[in-house]
């Protein structure tokens, strides 16, 4: 335990630790807040889900849209240096962020959200392609474990205030002013990291880009590159579990109110838990591991993932309607509906498990001068995968489906995608 604490006393590595900490609160500060607005007060009278599924969706797009310029540019120009750029951007959609709110305008919420997606976009393949830049071969694991876990109590932080202050009184003042406020300590927690501190490679250079982009269509033709070398299977594997991940966050504030009868409260509760179980499955993980990387589990952590859903729904089915919403005290005295709780924090564990280890092998991987544009890779299929989540969501509620019979389906493709792994695993040349 002393050496997993003695890395985030690193100067270097508590910079970034700060800066990605902070940059995944305000997401989802701001994603919560718009959510829950939607859902319990802008749209009382309306079909919410069709909209938030939307919302959903517009923030993941600039992630497929963008991330291979973001690529190309961090393989190309020194990381820290755009890094400090990327976060002052982040400081002026927060301003934006904070006007929209108070308009109330759904449609100029939607367009911030969006462009926080473009900014999110664009640090995506800094923040784990600079981790290697930044500690020593046998911290990596430990540093993704951080990464991931704090990036997942960020979001633990972010859903839980969010949700909570934006409906109380002054609601509107106090998620502005957090936003604002963090994305200003984000910006000069970059300032401290220092510019290439220990290059691993020859092809950081400050400031000045070695070669141009040629074309418009260049980024993507150098992302999808290297696909076939064994870092494909390790990207689709992750985009998977962020389908399966996209498809229940955007969905839990209607899994709460219109199966499972229950208030806001609720539905924060199922959000924050499922952020404190991805993190807590991230340690787990790295100490069972200690450093090494292995993918063998992966096949069976997916299935036992679709049984915990499987069970979430069952549970759900038998949930009787009550007068009226159920408060988190009141939905956590309730049998069956309280099973659905324990379900989803382990199938979060899981996913934890699931993932690190992923990110890891990706890291090892792919050479120096590659690895910027490896993890735009990984966040295009993130986002090609988490936009068909969405748009698979909204198709089945157009041909009239309910919450309960798509969750069945991604039961299927689960249960699917976990033979499939087991198949492929082994005739794809990985390290560790």
């Amino acid at each position: 335990m002393t050496h997993i604490v003695n890395l985030i006393r690193q100067r270097q590595f508590f910079a970034l630790f700060v800066v990605q900490f902070l940059g995944a609160f305000n997401d989802n500060l701001f994603k919560n807040a718009l959510v829950i607005l939607i859902t319990y007060r802008l749209m009382k009278n309306s079909d919410s889900a069709l909209t938030i599924t939307l919302a959903a969706g517009l923030f993941i797009l600039p992630f497929f849209l963008f991330s291979p310029w973001g690529g190309q540019l961090a393989d190309r120009w020194d990381k820290v240096w755009l890094m400090r750029k990327i976060k002052l951007a982040e400081v002026l959609i927060m301003l934006l962020g904070s006007l929209a709110l108070f308009s109330g305008d759904i449609g100029f919420m939607l367009a911030v959200l969006f462009l926080l997606g473009v900014q999110s976009a664009f640090f995506g393949p800094i923040k784990y392609s600079i981790l290697p830049e930044q500690v020593v071969s046998n911290q990596l694991m430990q540093a993704n474990a951080w990464f991931s876990g704090s990036t997942f109590a960020a979001i633990l932080l972010g859903t839980l205030l969010g949700g909570f202050l934006i409906l109380g009184e002054q609601g509107l003042i106090w998620v502005s002013s957090l936003m604002i406020s963090f994305a200003l300590i984000g910006y000069a927690a970059s300032r401290q990291v220092d510019l290439n501190p220990h290059p691993l490679s020859d092809n950081v250079n400050h400031h000045t880009p070695q070669g141009g982009i040629k074309a418009w269509w260049s980024p993507y033709k150098e992302v999808f590159k290297g696909f076939a070398d064994g870092r494909g299977f390790i990207v689709v594997s992750i985009s998977f579990f962020w389908f399966i991940g996209a498809s229940l966050l955007s969905q839990f504030p209607v899994w709460v109110k219109d199966y499972l009868y229950a208030d806001e409260q609720v539905a924060v509760l199922f959000m924050a838990l499922f952020a404190f179980g991805f993190g807590l499955g991230a340690w787990i993980i790295n100490w069972h591991l200690r450093g090494r990387t292995q993918l063998r589990y992966q096949p069976y952590l997916l299935a036992l993932m679709a049984l915990a859903l499987a069970d979430a729904l069952w549970a759900t089915s038998g949930v009787s309607v009550p007068e009226q919403l159920l408060n988190w005290r009141e939905y956590l005295s309730q049998w069956p509906g309280n099973r659905v709780v324990f379900d989803l924090l382990w199938l979060a564990i899981l996913g934890g498990a699931y993932c690190v280890p992923l990110y890891t092998q990706l890291q090892r991987q792919v050479p120096d001068n590659q690895r910027a544009r490896a993890f735009a890779l990984n966040n295009v299929m993130n986002a090609l995968f988490m936009v068909l989540s969405a748009l698979a969501i909204m198709a089945g509620y157009m041909l009239g489906g309910d919450w309960l019979q798509l969750g069945a389906g991604l039961i299927v493709i689960m249960l699917g995608f976990a033979f499939w792994e087991k198949r492929w695993r082994q005739r794809i040349n990985l390290l560790g």
